[in-house]
């Protein structure tokens, strides 16, 4: 199933919501093909909402270090790991903007 037709069936509403969604993205990547850029995209959104709207500042992951350093499943797990630690740090209006956000991005 694609993420579109994933979203249109179940929103995104609480952190297991998000969970589910992020588990749509593999974590066996055995290729650098297999990897994806969303991931990426989506932990740096959520980095930037922390900061922006809950003045919480963290660490991007470094994913040039991992293309470099480690194999291609570590890039879709840690990014995931990321996501859901950041989102646990949001305040719950900033989780509400945030999940709205995700919809918004792969609904087009």
């Amino acid at each position: 199933m694609n993420l579109v037709d994933y979203l249109k069936r179940s929103k995104l509403k609480t952190r297991e919501d998000l969970v589910r969604f992020l588990d749509n993205f593999d974590d066996n990547a055995t290729s650098w093909r297999d990897t994806t850029q969303e991931i990426m995209d989506i932990s740096r959104i959520s980095r930037e909402y922390l900061e922006e709207y809950d003045n919480i500042k963290v660490d991007p992951v470094d994913f040039s270090m991992i293309s470099r350093m480690k194999k291609p499943s570590d890039w879709n797990v840690e990014g995931k790991a990321s996501v859901v630690n950041n989102f646990d740090k949001m305040s719950a209006s900033t989780q509400k903007k945030f999940l709205k956000e995700i919809e918004e991005m792969f609904s087009e």
